[in-house]
Order: structure tokens, then C-alpha cells, then sequence
């Protein structure tokens, strides 16, 4: 259960990215929609705190990692990093829409 939650994380991390890039290097996709941002940093959030639970859970205690890798990591991490990357995207998206005029 746990290895496809991570490869998910992985791979809204890698496609984000990439699509980030895209938008913050290409001028004519600057006005394209603040999701990739959104899917950038949901990604990044959800994988950090489910690796942050694998290790509390190892030095600490299992019973504690287990809940943060399960339960903080898809909803704390994919909410907060998608709201937190789409307010990104939308202030990127609205400074390349002041520079063009």
C-alpha cells in the first residue's frame, strides 16, 4: 500500500515539475492555468511528509509515523502543497500578464 501512495507522490512531483518548468521558461505558456504548480508542490509535500513519517517512525515511535505516513501525508500534504502551488501559479501567471503589456 505504501510503495504505490509514494509512486503516486513521485510521479505528480516529476510531471509538476516538468510542466512548471515549462510554463515559467516558455512566455507563451506563462498564461496557461497555475496547475502545474498545484501538481508540483502537492507532490512535493506529500512525498516529504510521508518520508518525514517513515523516519519518526523509525526513531520515535511506529504507532506515530504510521498515522503521519498514512493519514497527514495524502491530506495535509496534497491540500496544503496544492493550494500553496496554485496561489503560486496564479501570481507567476499574473506578473507575466503585467510584463506583456
Amino acid at each position: 500500500m505504501l510503495v504505490p501512495m509514494l509512486v503516486f507522490f513521485l510521479a505528480l512531483l516529476v510531471v509538476g515539475g516538468l510542466a512548471s518548468l515549462f510554463v515559467m521558461f516558455e512566455p507563451l505558456a506563462a498564461h496557461s492555468p497555475a496547475f502545474p504548480f498545484a501538481c508540483f508542490f502537492a507532490g512535493l509535500t506529500a512525498f516529504a511528509l510521508a518520508i518525514t513519517g517513515g523516519f519518526v517512525g523509525h526513531y520515535v515511535s511506529d504507532p506515530i509515523g504510521g498515522i503521519i505516513t498514512m493519514l497527514a501525508a495524502p491530506t495535509v500534504g496534497l491540500f496544503g502543497g496544492g493550494v500553496f502551488g496554485y496561489r503560486l501559479g496564479l501570481r507567476c501567471r499574473r506578473r507575466s500578464s503585467d510584463d506583456d503589456s
